[in-house]
């Protein structure tokens, strides 16, 4: 079951202080000033990710409308920009029953409910269901409804189950299934 959150309290929230952070296409989190991104240099605890991940919503705030997400903490608001979507699924649990994102959270996994984007990058649904208006919808669109599939996810885990079938990408997997992965501009 998604998550769902309400964007109500985020839009009446004081902070008195503000971070700026910056979310890659691999899902690594790092301050935004942080000059060399890479594995060593982003955030990597686990309960402080799934908190900040936890805690993910669209900015509505009307502060930095460059910064399109936000995590609110305590007295602080972190302003979030994200080079994809704010939410990258990184593995997929032993017996591929779940995809994990933030530190260790896990949402069901589907395969067919894999699309590719016009990039070619895969997305699946996001584990979180934002309650927005139409004007934040219209804006952000589909990072809403989507999250990315970090690239090595893709190569480690499901290349080799996948084949051109002259239709589109067809992916074979493990439960027996053959699933055409469909364009993320049929879904929206």
């Amino acid at each position: 079951m998604p998550v769902r959150w309400n964007l109500a309290p985020a839009r009446a929230f004081k902070w008195k202080r503000e971070y700026f952070y910056h979310i890659d296409s691999h899902g690594y989190l790092f301050l935004q000033e942080t000059k060399i991104r890479n594995f060593t240099s982003c955030f990597k605890d686990k309960p402080f990710l799934n908190f900040f991940f936890n805690n993910l919503l669209p900015n509505v705030t009307q502060q930095h409308p460059e910064y399109e997400w936000i995590s609110p903490c305590g007295p602080e608001m972190n302003f979030i920009k994200a080079e994809d979507t704010p939410i990258v699924y990184h593995s997929l649990t032993s017996d591929d029953s779940h995809l994990t994102w933030a530190g260790d959270l896990q949402h069901p996994f589907r395969p067919q409910d894999i699309v590719v984007g016009t990039s070619g990058r895969l997305y699946y649904p996001s584990p979180v269901k934002w309650d927005v208006d139409a004007l934040l919808e219209q804006r952000l669109s589909w990072k809403l409804r989507y999250s990315l599939l970090k690239s090595s996810l893709v190569v480690d885990k499901m290349m080799a189950h996948m084949k051109d079938c002259g239709d589109g990408t067809l992916l074979q997997w493990h439960d027996g299934g053959g699933y055409l992965l469909k364009p993320l501009s049929d879904i929206h």
